[in-house]
């Protein structure tokens, strides 16, 4: 009886399917990335029940900073899920992964392409949003050397704490201590690049 009066309710708030069809639209979603992978998942709804039939929903997934699979899983790009008769929502569920490298949040769209039996699509396209768990990477100067007169190299390295996914660059500056530049040593003002997904670039002086 209360499953009854449940779903009354629902379709006195909701409406009946009729010869129109319903409307049918997705919602963005978001996830945090998870040591192990979690899943983030798209909610479809649609706005009025079909007592007869079950509604099929086709989609696709397109990459946007977020890329299938390095950083989630599309399912080869495309797919559908079934809204079964008397139902009003499904979930689009897709895994996501995690790694150790600074990235800043990423996004991808899921966009449904088709739906069955003279339905319609009020809403198309979301956006899956995952959270970056990684800090920004803190800065170091490292592994100073200690080098005989007239050599020529790197005399410290500065380092970043995680990779980044992007090229992180880092101006730096020499002072004197008790060998004087010019002098003693040759090192000049620069700006070093620590490339994408590396962790340390050399300084050189002679």
């Amino acid at each position: 009886m209360a499953n009854l009066l449940l779903f009354v309710l629902f379709i006195i708030t909701a409406g009946i399917h009729t010869a129109n069809g319903a409307n049918i639209s997705i919602d963005d979603a978001s996830v945090t990335e998870t040591s192990g992978g979690v899943f983030i998942y798209f909610d479809v709804n649609m706005d009025a029940v079909d007592t007869s039939n079950d509604t099929t929903i086709n989609y696709t997934v397109s990459d946007g900073t977020a890329t299938d699979p390095n950083d989630y899983d599309g399912g080869g790009g495309s797919g559908s899920v079934v809204i079964p008769k008397f139902g009003s929502s499904v979930q689009i569920g897709m895994a996501t992964y995690d790694d150790a490298i600074y990235e800043g949040n990423e996004n991808f769209t899921v966009t449904i392409t088709s739906v069955s039996r003279g339905n319609s699509i009020s809403d198309a396209t979301a956006t899956g949003t995952i959270i970056d768990n990684e800090g920004a990477p803190v800065i170091n100067i490292v592994n100073a050397v200690q080098a005989p007169e007239g050599n020529t190299g790197n005399i410290a390295d500065i380092s970043l704490s995680h990779a980044a996914s992007v090229d992180i660059n880092v101006d730096y500056a020499f002072a004197d201590g008790t060998a004087i530049n010019g002098v003693d040593f040759t090192g000049t003002d620069g700006t070093a690049t620590i490339p994408a997904l590396s962790t340390s670039v050399g300084v050189p002086a002679t």
